[in-house]
């Protein structure tokens, strides 16, 4: 029998629906702009990428923070150097599986705030160099 995901007598956290449809806005606007959607919620070396793009010849690695409050900061904040270097690894090894190691590879950040309601997207090209 399937375990529950969280305690029955506690609600589901509702952030994980907030990131979801975060980055659903994000994959929607980048889409809009004309890059090819490749991948989603890849999961490598311990890391998460929430989407994986080509921008023209390139791929783009897309991170996507969400916030519905100011009171940690903004979405754009939050992508810290240990968070930049799980990225960076976890996209090493997803250009090395799929043969695409030759080609251009570049890190976005697109943050989502929630604040009114609507989402409010701020799309940061180039965010982080890798640091490996």
């Amino acid at each position: 029998m399937p375990r529950a995901r969280h305690a029955p007598d506690r609600p589901p956290d509702p952030r994980g629906a907030l990131g979801r449809a975060a980055e659903e806005a994000a994959a929607r606007f980048l889409s809009g702009l004309g890059w090819e959607t490749i991948a989603r919620n890849v999961r490598l070396c311990g890391a998460e990428i929430d989407l994986v793009l080509r921008d023209e010849g390139a791929i783009v690695f897309v991170e996507v923070r969400s916030r519905s409050r100011r009171l940690h900061g903004g979405p754009l904040e939050t992508v810290g150097p240990a968070k930049q270097a799980r990225v960076a690894r976890a996209a090493a090894a997803f250009l090395a599986r799929s043969g695409l190691g030759s080609v251009p590879a570049r890190f976005d950040v697109v943050g989502v705030d929630w604040r009114g309601g609507e989402p409010r997207l701020e799309h940061v090209r180039n965010a982080f160099e890798s640091p490996l």
